[in-house]
């Protein structure tokens, strides 16, 4: 993947590895969607891709009923991302507060959706942000072109 390095679009179904190493070249990547990315905690790199406009990270639709998530160690690195408009956290979550308030410095972001986080921190966040509750567009050609 290494050799990508012009790849603006990523969607990978079953990410395999504990951290994000192998993205890490992309730095030309303005769409990236990881579902069951269960073994990644750090998304500390993620702020180093200067391009990225859309986030999408998932845990398995399967756990929705289980209540299972994929704990990562903090969401700051995602308001670091600088062109960052859309994300979609589906049971991803930082543990154990399961807060938003460390995405509220995020220079950019339109569209925040997300699963398994409080209703009353969800409507706080919303409240201090003004961020909408949309799905994230899907890359088109239009789009990213």
């Amino acid at each position: 993947m290494s050799a990508l390095t012009n790849l603006r679009v990523l969607v990978v179904a079953g990410y395999p590895d504990h951290d994000l190493g192998p993205v890490s070249a992309l730095r030309h990547l303005e769409y990236l969607s990881l579902l069951d990315c269960r073994h990644v905690t750090d998304l500390s790199p993620l702020a180093e891709f200067p391009a990225l406009r859309t986030l999408r990270l998932q845990s398995l639709p399967s756990w929705d009923s289980s209540g299972k998530v994929i704990e990562v160690d903090s969401l700051a690195p995602l308001a670091r991302i600088p062109q960052l408009e859309h994300l979609e956290l589906f049971g991803v979550c930082p543990q154990p507060e399961r807060t938003l308030a460390d995405l509220q410095p995020a220079p950019r972001l339109r569209t925040v959706r997300v699963s398994k986080y409080p209703n009353a921190e969800v409507a706080r966040y919303r409240a201090a942000t003004g961020t909408g509750d949309d799905f994230a567009p899907e890359p088109g050609i239009s789009e990213w072109d």
